[in-house]
């Protein structure tokens, strides 16, 4: 038995010698990927997964993975693969958003900034969807400083990059800019990490 064990350890040695040497000498043999499952605070989470090619090949002793192709959207304004996000209709999507200018509706979209004006009264926070301000093509949801721990969850959640929020209320115009400010009412919103 103690023969067949360092047997073993020989073996596993010369192939992690072997996949190093391969590495420094660029060979490229081995590629590994990753990526966390997703949280949401929607009643389905997104998702992603690593991918092994069920018939991997073995360089050196390793085996050699396959990195998933990058995904192709259907629009470039819409970048994911959610099931869940892809069934948004099309006219509450961001970059539609401007058709609903002085309605009560539901905009939703990929966050891309998350910022607080700590030095302007109220200390407002900014939750920019689709383009950041100033872009004009982008909604924000403003949230007011009194009223952050009523939208703590939710902003540290968007916060972390890769969010969605779809946000439900009065889409008001500001200065040229798209935004629902949570100070002039009922607003409703979900959120999404992590999507792919």
């Amino acid at each position: 038995m103690d023969k067949t064990r360092r047997i073993i350890r020989l073996i596993a040695v010369a192939c992690l010698c072997a996949a190093v040497v391969c590495l420094l000498a660029g060979c490229g043999g081995y590629h590994s990927t990753s990526s966390s499952a997703s949280k949401s605070s929607s009643s389905s989470p997104a998702t992603a997964a690593t991918t092994t090619h069920p018939k991997a090949q073995t360089y050196g002793g390793l085996p050699k993975t396959t990195t998933p192709p990058k995904p192709k959207y259907e629009d470039s304004r819409w970048p994911t693969t959610h099931p869940e996000l892809l069934a948004i209709p099309e006219s509450s999507r961001w970059y539609n958003a401007w058709n609903l200018a002085g309605t009560s509706c539901t905009v939703a979209g990929p966050v891309v900034n998350v910022y607080q004006a700590t030095e302007s009264n109220g200390m407002p926070i900014f939750i920019d969807i689709g383009a950041a301000y100033p872009n004009d093509n982008g909604v924000s949801l403003v949230v007011w400083g009194d009223q952050y721990d009523e939208f703590a969850q939710m902003i540290n959640a968007v916060d972390d990059g890769g969010a969605w929020l779809s946000v439900t209320g009065y889409l008001s115009v500001y200065n040229g800019h798209l935004q629902f400010n949570a100070g002039d009412g009922y607003v409703e919103y979900t959120w999404w990490t992590r999507v792919s």
